[in-house]
This record gives structure tokens, C-alpha cells and sequence, in this order.
């Protein structure tokens, strides 16, 4: 054969078709994993395969719309969510000052129908916070539609000016997080906000510098200007306490917005004060400044300003609560929010502001040192501990936080103290439009429940309004027993209907003795209720006292004997009594609340803090970290060890693949002790509770028990649609953002609390969201909080009352809400670390009175108070029956520790209080964490150690069952732990909107999605391709040996 003819050589052939072959079976490996891995991102991309439910012979015309979804659609919910919207906000925004009745504006005057808007904000407003709260605003209600809607003309060639310059200038920001670690910045356009995503910030005060020839004529057009100002927050940083060099990150300032090492971000900037300058020098009648912050702001300048008339507090509106806005100013919507915050006249005096955060947080270089940080320990390290370092905060200011400590320093006459000089508005402060009288008419304060009865009249002649009706405690002080106690705290309210002028009605507020208790975490370890005079009084806001023809308003119960409720004396309360009843065995004793946390609050580092005290009239007052406190103790680093697992050696292996017949759908309605139960967990595989255990934003479908794939969506502010959810779609667009949870804790209104639970219920309901990563029930600890926006007060009362309502309206529709972040995740700065630099938990140190009586008080009355009523099918006809039950049975533990034991790993708090004490039953699952090691190194959120405190799942998007294993999966102690894990899952899924449409019997599968059967025909074709590459290199070295003349082969020679 001619050597033009041959074939190429098998050795050249196999040099180029084995590399081909490794290739595409590498990539179509590798595709297919990460495509299974981001399963839930490829369904919302491009579509989740269909869950197929095939019901039972006779049973396929039972009735399994268990939530009335089948009566909705996704229009009438979206516009009930937008209803709902608008009437929070209209409750919500808080009137704060309005000298000369400034407001409502005259809009028959043609002057005040015609107004100025000032301030970049105006077209460049804040809607809500960012991180896993973040927005796609657009479509959104902006403020100058909101005026325009309610009959305002809006001065055009003012917009023009601030949008042209906007459009024209820049500043040095940051693009992303890379940006800010390698202290790399960029010009960024002012047209738009700045960046604020995950604690990767630019903390810029964008404004346009005002000339008086823009101001005048701005005042030739109108009577009225408008200035609006915002702040922003977002998740995994907070806000700077100091606007100097740390927080724009190694920069001089000369390129940037409100640069100035004197001042704060809740402060005004100087280039606010100018603007207000040069507005208020121009000649308006009315100077009426909007504050469109997520955080409450340092404005005792502008209330003792006499320039600036009025002053109104917006947050973060939501979707359409600019429109609220418009109706208030018009006087159309009569105010009616309260603060649900003291507003301090100089933040940096408060308690907590040299225990809070750290200003150099948000210098990011840091990273690579950060013991120069200085709330970071400085001999916490991988030389003896698995961690790179340690953070620490000192809850010093004890129970007194927010309203608590002023109202008590007032109070008790602490040395240089004034109150009007430190207070520029009290908690639950807020004007009207008209004005009310109240007057206690009844109490009985007699039994364990208690309750007072208050008339409330519109004492006005022109506006109908609403009120709030606020009942404040004032307990006995026993400083012999050394328990620290608040002069003023919030006992119960309500809010009142719409009243007319002229008009009463009357409000009858309920609370329990054990609403009167302490807790007393020094001597006798449990709650107390002290012997003496409980005083209640009505009052206006935190500070006054309301009085009626000239008498003030307030009952009095004396107890005569101390009551101390532990096992040794009194017993559990019973609150403590009521939440174990349902499911505690007929003769087991009730599990009074005694001390928990004494070993993660660990002796040596406890003893560095000085808690505010009424002892010495708060003589004391916290400090900040000092070098010695940042020297961590042994006991501290012997506890920051890696985690163990500790084997329980009288553990079986429990039962599993059993077939006995059960799906989930027949344990909806049972009791969570049901022995039922036990029997569907058999028929669960170890593979089978993995999922169950190891997946957020939802769950996967479990066919062993007939369990469809469920989803569940992020942020208190709306459902979400993160690519994790797994569910998306082109009218996604139709889910409303309902103003921050701090606006709606501002309307002191359980009942619309409950109708937005209702309407983000009904949304999951006809969206096929089960799961709602919210409501967050932090307290506001520092106004300086990154996430106060997702909580709702400074107040733990007001904040339960507020997500409880919440809670059972969401539930009533099959949405069940993980309440967050269980627990005190006041702070986002070090809360899992620092970047990348620190791969350990924040220790939070505070006694556990002040744990107990502030910081777990909402997630108390929660899980105690919130309940649902859920249908199933109970009898062989198809029939219902009912079941009234906790509509708290989901929750997420929080990043940092309490002490020294990470709080997703807490036996104390998430057994022994979360399920002995308040009888919980049901999910616990963590904060985000995906296959997280720091650069190699161990991670504190162990799995191993969540599960054996009483967590049950993971919030993670990918899972690394080898790089990150749970440690034994084949020993009994793992299996049981990972079974009753599972059983906490399925008990949740169980009795929400998971259960829609399936019946006793129903066979429940998921057809593939159609990305999966595509990647199933990409696997078939080249795997094929493969094969058949291989086969071919078989063939070819099989035909050579037979016929080597046929082929090129250098070393045989020419052939002959």
C-alpha cells in the first residue's frame, strides 16, 4: 500500500482521541454534578419538573384545598398584598414634629398643591434594606408618583437639576467584594444608590451641593419644600459609627459624601446641613423634611430647628408606601404611628455604643490582621484553637436598653442626667392630625389574668383618627435581692379603630402575672415575682403619663408574698405550665425556666464586664473593650475546641426502608407524640433523612413517605425569589414588598400585623411557597443595627405581639415563618466571622436575665402565643376535622454564640428553653452555611454538634457529603439524631401548605424537569460519543495488528 494511502497511526490517533474522550467525559461529569448540585437554581431558571399527585381509588373527589387556594389566584393576592401595603404604611410612618400645624398641606392654596422636592434622595430613594432583604424596585410607587397620585404638582425643573447632576458626577466606591478587600476603587455614577450588598458597602451620603439661585427658584415656584434624606442598611455589616478614614476604607474622603471624623452616619452630613440651609434661607412658608431611613436617625437638630416645620419618618416603604406618603401630606390619611424606638438626642452617649459593633469594621485590609480590630481577642488563634480568631461583644448596659435605661436614669435621678437634653423623642411617640383623651374605666388585676379597660375619645372637630392605647409596668425594687429592673416597661396596647371627631370607644387590654415577672439569674436561677406594689399606668409615649381631668391614669396591684418559680418552691409558671401541656405525658412534671447558660457564660470572661446597675443609680456606666479584655481566658480557649461526638452507648439502630403504608399527608392533624409517627420515620432510608436535613429554601421530595418537594422563599420584607427558592416564572413580578418590619411595628396594630400575615400567606399559598425565612425578632439593641429594618422594636413585647399576629395570619394559609435569628444576633458585624480572615462566631456576653427578660422574651411569646388552626381529613369518607395548634414550629438559630457555645449548637436554647420549657415542637434549622472551612480550616457551625443540641437542617445551596461529612452516619447515635431531626422536618411540612391537594393514599412523584431531561439526552449522546471513541481505538488497534500495512508506524519503516 502507498504511503499517501495509509491511515494514520494508532499512536497519533490515540494522542488526539483520548484527550477528546477525557474531555467531554470530565465535562459532562462535571456538568452534571453542579447542575444536581444548583438543582434548585436550574428550576428557577428554567422550570421545576411537575409534581404529579395520583389520589387513591375513591378518594378523588375529596376536598384537599386545606388553605382555600382553589377560591384565589395570583391577581386577587397581589392586590390584596398591595392593600395590605398601603394601609401599613399609612399606620406606619410617624409624624414627628409639626410646629403651627404645618400639616396637612391646604391643597385648595395653588402654592401648597405646588410642591419643591429636595434632596438626592427624592429620585433616588430607599424601598428597603439589602442582603437577603434585597429589592428590584422597579415598577415600584416612587416619591414623586406618590405626590402626583395624591393631587400634588411636583416642581419638574427642580427633578431635572438633581437627576442631571446626578448623572454627571461620581464618587470612588467599590463594585464588589473583591473591590473592597484588595482596597480597590472605582469612579461610580451618583445616579444610583451605592452599593450595599452583604456587608460589601459604600457608606456614601450622596447629596447635591445647594446654590441659592436653585433654592430661590425652587421658592419662586412654591410655598413648600420637601427635603428628603435617606439612609440605607443591609445585611452583614452595620451602619458606621464614625464617618472618618476606617469607614471609607483607607481613603482621605476627598472623593466621597459625608466624609467627616466628627460625625456619624446617622447623623446629618454637612452637605445636609447646607442644603437645609440654603432651603430654609430661601422663603418657603413650609420646610417639611421626610426621612426615608432604615435605621432611626440623630434629628435633635431639626427638631429644635424653627426653620424646618415638620418632620416625618417613612423607613423603608415597600412597594408602593411613597403613595401613603402623598395621602398623609394631603391629609387624606390621618397619621397614626408611634415610635417603636427611643430617638436619642446623641446617639454616642447611649449605653450600648461603646460595646457595639467596631468602628473599623468595614476597613477591610484588616482581613489580614485582625487583631488590630478592637473587639477582636487578641490569643485566639490555629495555635490553640481551629479557629483564626475571635470576636466578642459585652451586653454591659444589662436589661436597660433603649427606652429602659432613659426612662430609669430619669427616674432614679442618675448624676447628670437630663431627659430632655438626652431625649428628642420618647418610645411610642407619635402626632396626629387630631387629638384624644384616654381614661381608665376598669381593671382586674386580681387572678393570673389581668386586664385593664380604657375609653378613648377623638377630642378633635375636624379629623377622624386612630390612637394607641399604651399600658406601662412599673414593678417593686428589692435592692437586697439584686434584681435589676427597669422603672418603665411596656406591659400591653392596642391600637383603636378609626374614631370620629367627637367620638369614643373602648379598648380592653389583657396580660398575665407572670407579664410581671423577673428573672433572677444570680441567687434564685429562675423567674420571680417579688413581693410589693406593681404600678400600671397609661401613658401618651414611655415618658408621659396620661392624666384625665387632672388625675393620672393609672391602677395599682399589690402582691403580698414573693412567689419564686423553680422546682423547690413555686413550681413553673404558667405560661411554662400551658406550652407543656399539649404534649407532655400524663405523669411527667412541668420544666420550670432555670439557669441554662451558666457554663458558655463563662466565669472569667463574664467578670470583665461592669453591668449597669440601679444599685449605685447607674454610677457605672459601660466602657469600652479594653486591651485586657481582649486577652481571651483559658477556660474560653479550652471551650473553642473542635466538637466531639460524644456516642451514646445504649443507642439501637433504628428501624429503616420499612413499607407500612404511610404518607406524610396521614400525620397531618396527629400530635407531634402520636405513636404513628414513629411507624412513617421507619420507612425512612439514611439517604432519605439526609435530605431532609441538609437542603434550605425548601425540600426535596421523599418518596418513601409521599412527600412533594416543598419551597420556601427569604427577607421579612416579601417571599424572596432567591435562584435557591427553586421556583420562579415570568409573573414572579406580581409579589408585592411590604414596608419594613420596623415601619409596621410603628402602626402598633396587631390586627393589620395579622392581615399582612394573611396576604404574604396567601402569596405562598398561590406561589407554592411553604416556607418564609422570617420574621426577624432581634431587638434594636443600637440604632446603629444593619439589620433593625428586618426587626421590629427595641422592645421585646411589642416585638412578639407584633410577629406572633404575623404568624398566624401567614399560617392560616399554609406559610410557615422561621422566626430569626434564635438568638441574640443583634449585631451583623463578626456574627460568623470576619470575611474570609475568621472562621468562627462572634461570643455575645450577657447575663442571662437580660438574655431571658429582653433578648428571647419575643421568640417566647411567639412560640407561645401564635396559633393556627389547620384542616385535614380525618375519617374514611373524605370528611375534616380540625386542629388548633402552635403556629410556631419553624425556626433558624442565629450565626453567633452565646458565650462561648454557638447558638445553632446550644442544647440550653434550643432544648431545654426552645422545646422543655415553651413546649415547642418542630423545625430548628440554622442560618446559611454551605460547605464553609475558611481556607481549609474547621468550622464552628459543626453539623454534628447543631444535631445533637435539638437542631434539625442546615440552610445550605450545595452540600459536600465528603469534603464535610456528618462524622459517623453508620453509628446508632448519629441515625437517631438525623431520624428525630427528621421527624422535627416532616412534623413542619406536615401541617403547611406542603399538604395542598393531597389525600390519604395519594401516590405523590416529580416528573423530571425539563433541564433534567435534556441533560439526560447530553449524557446519553456523549456518553455515547465516548463509548464509541474507545470502541473505536479498540478496533483500530485490533485491525492494525492484523493488517499493520495499512497504517503509518515511523519505526517499522517504509512498507515494502
Amino acid at each position: 500500500m502507498s504511503e499517501g494511502k495509509k491511515k494514520m497511526s494508532n499512536r497519533v490517533f490515540r494522542a488526539i482521541m483520548i484527550p477528546i474522550i477525557v474531555v467531554l467525559f470530565a465535562l459532562i461529569l462535571g456538568v452534571t454534578i453542579a447542575m444536581h448540585s444548583f438543582s434548585k437554581v436550574m428550576n428557577f431558571w428554567f422550570g421545576a419538573g411537575e409534581t404529579v399527585i395520583t389520589p387513591a381509588e375513591g378518594t378523588e373527589d375529596w376536598n384537599t384545598d386545606y388553605y382555600g387556594k382553589n377560591s384565589g389566584s395570583k391577581e386577587k393576592a397581589s392586590e390584596n398584598a398591595a392593600k395590605v401595603s398601603g394601609q401599613l404604611q399609612d399606620e406606619g410612618t410617624v409624624l414627628l414634629k409639626n410646629a403651627g400645624n404645618a400639616l396637612p398641606l391646604d391643597q385648595s392654596k395653588e402654592r401648597e398643591k405646588k410642591v419643591s422636592a429636595f434632596g438626592w434622595s427624592f429620585s433616588y430613594p430607599i424601598y428597603g434594606g439589602t442582603g437577603s432583604n434585597k429589592l428590584d424596585p422597579e415598577g415600584y410607587i416612587t416619591p414623586q408618583k406618590g405626590l402626583e397620585e395624591a393631587g400634588f404638582t411636583v416642581n419638574g425643573e427642580l427633578v431635572s437639576e438633581y437627576t442631571e447632576w446626578a448623572e454627571s458626577s461620581t464618587y470612588q466606591g467599590i463594585t464588589g467584594m473583591m473591590d473592597a478587600i484588595m482596597g480597590k476603587y472605582s469612579d461610580i455614577s451618583c445616579a444610583g444608590r451605592p452599593m450595599n450588598d452583604f456587608g460589601y458597602a459604600d457608606w456614601d451620603v450622596i447629596e447635591m451641593s445647594m446654590t441659592s439661585d436653585i433654592a430661590n427658584a425652587a421658592a419662586e415656584y412654591s410655598d413648600v419644600a420637601l427635603v428628603y434624606l435617606s439612609r440605607q442598611a443591609g445585611e452583614n455589616g452595620d451602619v458606621p459609627t464614625t464617618m472618618g478614614a476606617s469607614t471609607f476604607a483607607n481613603r482621605d474622603g476627598s472623593r466621597n459624601f459625608g466624609f467627616n471624623e466628627d460625625k456619624h452616619y446617622l447623623q446629618l452630613t454637612d452637605d445636609e446641613e447646607q442644603l437645609l440651609d440654603s432651603v430654609t434661607a430661601a422663603g418657603f412658608e413650609k420646610v417639611i423634611v421626610v426621612l426615608n431611613s432604615l435605621n432611626i436617625m440623630q434629628v435633635d437638630d431639626l427638631e429644635n430647628d424653627d426653620r424646618v416645620d415638620a418632620i416625618l419618618w417613612v423607613g423603608g416603604p415597600g412597594e408602593i408606601g411613597f403613595r401613603s406618603l402623598g395621602n398623609i401630606l394631603s391629609g387624606k390619611t390621618t397619621p397614626s404611628g408611634k415610635t417603636a424606638d427611643i430617638w436619642a438626642a446623641d446617639f454616642t452617649k447611649d449605653p450600648t455604643f461603646c460595646n457595639f459593633a467596631d468602628p473599623d469594621h468595614y476597613y477591610y485590609p484588616y482581613m489580614r490582621d485582625i487583631t488590630k480590630l478592637s473587639h477582636m481577642y487578641t490569643n485566639i488563634n490555629e495555635t490553640n484553637t481551629p479557629y483564626k480568631g475571635g470576636a466578642m461583644v459585652q451586653y454591659e448596659e444589662g436589661v436597660y436598653v433603649g427606652y429602659r435605661y432613659y426612662e430609669t436614669a430619669h427616674d432614679i435621678g442618675q448624676s447628670g442626667f437630663d431627659y430632655d437634653e438626652a431625649v428628642t423623642y420618647p418610645f411610642g411617640y407619635g402626632l396626629s392630625y387630631t387629638t384624644f383623651s384616654q381614661r381608665i374605666v376598669g381593671s382586674s388585676l386580681d387572678g393570673d389574668e389581668m386586664s385593664v379597660t380604657v375609653e378613648v375619645k377623638n377630642t378633635g372637630n375636624k379629623y377622624a383618627g386612630k390612637d394607641v392605647v399604651q399600658l406601662y409596668l412599673t414593678p417593686p425594687y428589692h435592692e437586697e435581692y439584686g434584681i435589676e429592673k427597669s422603672t418603665v416597661s411596656l406591659v400591653a396596647f392596642a391600637k383603636t379603630g378609626l374614631i370620629e371627631p367627637g367620638d369614643d370607644t373602648t379598648v380592653t387590654l389583657r396580660f398575665t402575672k407572670d407579664d410581671l415577672t423577673s428573672y433572677d439569674h444570680e441567687t434564685n436561677k429562675c423567674y420571680v415575682l417579688d413581693d410589693g406594689e406593681y404600678v400600671f399606668s397609661l401613658r401618651s409615649d414611655s415618658h408621659t403619663v396620661l392624666e384625665y381631668e387632672g388625675e393620672k391614669q393609672t391602677v395599682s396591684w399589690t402582691n403580698a408574698e414573693r412567689k419564686i418559680y423553680n422546682a423547690e418552691h413555686d413550681g413553673a409558671r404558667r405560661t411554662e405550665r400551658e406550652a407543656q401541656e399539649e404534649h407532655k405525658a400524663v405523669d411527667a412534671d412541668y420544666t420550670a425556666a432555670v439557669n441554662v447558660f451558666d457554663d458558655a457564660l463563662i466565669d472569667a470572661e463574664m467578670d470583665k464586664m461592669t453591668v449597669l446597675s440601679r444599685a449605685d443609680k447607674f454610677a457605672r456606666m459601660p466602657d469600652a473593650v479594653t486591651d485586657e479584655d481582649r486577652v481571651a481566658s483559658a477556660d474560653l480557649i479550652a471551650a473553642l475546641q473542635r466538637y466531639e461526638v460524644k456516642e451514646d452507648p445504649a443507642a439501637n439502630m433504628p428501624v429503616t426502608g420499612a413499607d407500612n403504608g404511610l404518607s406524610l399527608i396521614d400525620m397531618r392533624g396527629l400530635d407531634y407524640e402520636d405513636p404513628v409517627w414513629e411507624e412513617l420515620l421507619d420507612q425512612l432510608s439514611v439517604d432519605d433523612m439526609l435530605k431532609l436535613v441538609e437542603f434550605g429554601y425548601g425540600t426535596e421530595e421523599i418518596s418513601s413517605v409521599n412527600a412533594r418537594p416543598t419551597y420556601a422563599a427569604d427577607s421579612p420584607q416579601c417571599l424572596q425569589y432567591a435562584y435557591w427558592s427553586g421556583v420562579g416564572g415570568a409573573d414572579s413580578e406580581l409579589l408585592n414588598a411590604y414596608p419594613c418590619l420596623n415601619v409596621i411595628a410603628c402602626t402598633w396594630n396587631v390586627d393589620l400585623a395579622k392581615s399582612m400575615g394573611d396576604a404574604i400567606g396567601e402569596e405562598g399559598s398561590q406561589w407554592g411557597v411553604s416556607g418564609w425565612y422570617a420574621p426577624g425578632l432581634n431587638l434594636h439593641r443600637s440604632p446603629f443595627g444593619g439589620r433593625n429594618f428586618e426587626y421590629y422594636s427595641e422592645d421585646p413585647v411589642i416585638s412578639g405581639k407584633m410577629c406572633a399576629a404575623m404568624m398566624e395570619g401567614a399560617s392560616a394559609k399554609g406559610l410557615l415563618g422561621y422566626v430569626k435569628h434564635f438568638a441574640l444576633n443583634d449585631q451583623e458585624s463578626f456574627r460568623q466571622g470576619y470575611l474570609y480572615a475568621m472562621n468562627n462566631g462572634v461570643c455575645t456576653w450577657a447575663d442571662e436575665q437580660t438574655i431571658r427578660e429582653l433578648y428571647l422574651r419575643p421568640f417566647e411569646i411567639a412560640v407561645k402565643e401564635a396559633k393556627m388552626t389547620i384542616n385535614y381529613i380525618n375519617d374514611s369518607n373524605g370528611g375534616w376535622g380540625q386542629r388548633t395548634m402552635s403556629a410556631c414550629i419553624t425556626v433558624m438559630s442565629s450565626f453567633n454564640r452565646i458565650g462561648s457555645e454557638w447558638a445553632g449548637a446550644s442544647y440550653g436554647l434550643l432544648t431545654q428553653i426552645l422545646r422543655n420549657e415553651w413546649g415547642f415542637r418542630g423545625q430548628v434549622m440554622t442560618d446559611f452555611r454551605n460547605t464553609q472551612k475558611a481556607g481549609g480550616s474547621y468550622y464552628y457551625m459543626d453539623k454534628d454538634a447543631m444535631i445533637a443540641a435539638g437542631g434539625d437542617s442546615i440552610l445550605a445551596t450545595t452540600v459536600d457529603r465528603t469534603g464535610d461529612p456528618w462524622l459517623d452516619i453508620e453509628s446508632a447515635t448519629a441515625v437517631n439524631r438525623l431520624r428525630n431531626a427528621s421527624k422535627n422536618v416532616l412534623y413542619a411540612i406536615a401541617h403547611s401548605n406542603g399538604m395542598q391537594g393531597i389525600a390519604p393514599g395519594s401516590i405523590v412523584s416529580t416528573k423530571l424537569a425539563p433541564w433534567e431531561i435534556v441533560l439526560i439526552l447530553a449524557n446519553v449522546l456523549i456518553y455515547a460519543a465516548v463509548a464509541g471513541g474507545i470502541v473505536w481505538i479498540v478496533l483500530r488497534t485490533l485491525d492494525e495488528k492484523k493488517h499493520p500495512d495499512k497504517y503509518k508506524n515511523k519505526k517499522r519503516g517504509s512498507a515494502v
